[in-house]
């Protein structure tokens, strides 16, 4: 599952392979928002409400449980900010990891 964001960072992605031009890639990706500007405002809260009544579904009440159900939902394999909530956490419980 993706989110309005992931589509456009996927966009991005795609863009500039394509184009030559930051400013092209940057074009493009405002023509995108521009032009579904409200469908994807409606895909995010569809897609939010389905997580949120996932995570209440298995009843993830803490911080740590809700972050592995959206990694594991939305696909995440992006590294943990260490400022973050969720790096904080990580670096009091397992101060070895950075």
């Amino acid at each position: 599952m993706k989110t309005p964001m992931h589509e456009l960072l996927d966009l991005e992605s795609e863009l500039t392979r394509m184009f030559d031009s930051d400013e092209r890639v940057a074009m493009a990706i405002l023509d995108r928002i521009r032009t579904t500007r409200k469908e994807m405002l409606q895909k995010e809260k569809d897609v939010m409400c389905e997580f949120t009544y996932k995570c209440r579904n298995l009843m993830a009440a803490d911080e740590f449980a809700i972050t592995h159900w959206y990694d594991k939902t939305f696909n995440t394999k992006e590294e943990i900010h260490p400022d973050s909530a969720y790096g904080q956490w990580m670096k009091r419980f397992n101060p070895e990891e950075k």
